[in-house]
């Protein structure tokens, strides 16, 4: 008789799948491990918080707030002297249509009150404080502006530098670079003259308004009812700018994150003919900011227009 071969060790410890319970609390667990994962990789997506302007300088130096504090009054005369000269120029336009026996009257003087020179010499005048008070606090404010911007650069890379490791299993280490380059870039327009700048406009809207009352208040009149229009237009202009500027940002990281990591892995890349796939990918990404700007360009457009109609 055949003897019967005997079952080898190997044979007896062959793994087989499991069934019943053992199977279903596998596959929870490898379930709460795949979203584990997806939820380190995308984390929650909370309201953004803002910032006021105490944190906005807060490294600022006592040079940087005294070129803040000269820049402030330079805009607001630059917006003071603007208004003069068109109040001048009006004024000049006005008298170009009177005539006399003679025939057209040009004006070769221009007093304002118990002030009295020749009309060139007041543009002139005007002209020269302008241009000064305006070179004045562009000056004043970028140079405060590039003196902040380099420690925000330092605390920045100091913050990164110091997290632990879980951080960078929440956050994408290769979206750093186009997050910093992109965050700064907002913060330099927050610091540019541009901030500013409110204060030459005001100065504008209060001389025009001064002069308007003074001399014609029923056109004033008229002109204060449609100003609701005009704080529409701003008020557009300026949710634009805010709310969408995140769109381009997170569009920008996430195109400049799959650039980094094809360039990294450029071999594995071109040994698998993935080029296509990258470059889908990395379309996708580009034509996510393109859509977020151009929404904001074409809010900001209809704030610009409803601003100047």
């Amino acid at each position: 008789m055949p003897r019967k071969s005997r079952r080898s060790g190997l044979d007896r410890l062959t793994w087989r799948p499991p069934t019943g319970r053992v199977a279903r609390a596998a596959t929870a667990s490898e379930a709460e491990g795949e979203a584990s994962a997806t939820a380190r990789k995308t984390p929650k997506k909370g309201k953004e918080p803002k910032i006021g302007l105490r944190q906005l300088l807060q490294f600022a130096t006592p040079l940087d707030y005294l070129c803040l504090l000269i820049a402030v009054p330079c805009a607001a005369g630059t917006g003071f002297l603007q208004v003069s000269i068109l109040f001048i120029f009006g004024a000049l336009l006005d008298s170009l249509g009177s005539t006399s026996a003679t025939g057209v009257h040009v004006p070769e003087t221009f007093s304002l009150g118990s002030w009295e020179m020749p009309l060139w010499l007041w543009f002139v005048c005007l002209g020269l404080g302008q241009w000064m008070l305006c070179t004045v606090y562009n000056g004043l404010t970028d140079t405060a502006k590039e003196r902040m911007i380099v420690r925000y650069k330092l605390a920045y890379v100091k913050a990164i530098l110091r997290q632990d490791i879980g951080w960078y299993d929440t956050n994408n280490p290769l979206q750093l670079s186009t997050r910093i380059g992109e965050g700064l870039k907002t913060i330099e327009e927050a610091l540019s003259p541009k901030a500013v700048i409110l204060f030459e406009w005001l100065a504008m809207a209060v001389t025009g308004w001064v002069l308007c009352f003074t001399y014609e208040w029923r056109v004033a009149l008229v002109i204060l009812a449609c100003s609701p229009l005009v704080l529409l237009g701003g008020a557009l202009m300026g949710y634009a700018q805010l709310n969408g500027q995140k769109s381009v940002v997170d569009g920008y990281a996430e195109a400049g994150a799959i650039a980094t990591e094809v360039l990294g892995a450029v071999r594995t890349v071109a040994s698998l003919g993935l080029e296509t796939l990258s470059k889908s990918r990395y379309d996708a990404a580009l034509h996510k900011a393109q859509r977020a700007g151009i929404k904001v360009s074409l809010l900001v457009g209809l704030g610009m227009a409803i601003l100047f109609s």
